[in-house]
């Protein structure tokens, strides 16, 4: 598509058990190591949380179901990335914000 990578958003990152621990299913580092072969920054790591993916499904975004959880922290986290690292140089309409 010839489009510029502007960032890395790793997902399913790792895994919180019951017993409080991370558990990182598929490996680590895999979304630090292509944001630095991109020369790009690493903008998130999203853990695997079941109730994300089932949120997606039925409409029910997990900022709503579940604001306080790790998986809506790192979309917060993401979206201050992009505000700050990848503030838009150019808008169209001025008036109009990234909060």
């Amino acid at each position: 598509m010839n489009l510029e990578v502007k960032g890395v958003i790793e997902n399913m990152s790792w895994f919180t058990g019951d017993d409080g621990r991370r558990y990182e299913l598929f490996g680590a580092g895999g979304g630090e190591d292509l944001a630095r072969r991109l020369e790009v920054p690493l903008l998130a790591q999203v853990p695997l949380v079941p109730e994300l993916r089932e949120g997606g499904d039925a409409g029910r975004p997990i900022m709503v179901t579940d604001p306080g959880g790790e998986a809506a922290s790192a979309f917060r986290s993401l979206a201050k990335s992009i505000d700050t690292e990848l503030a838009p140089t150019r808008r169209t309409h001025p008036e109009l914000k990234i909060i």
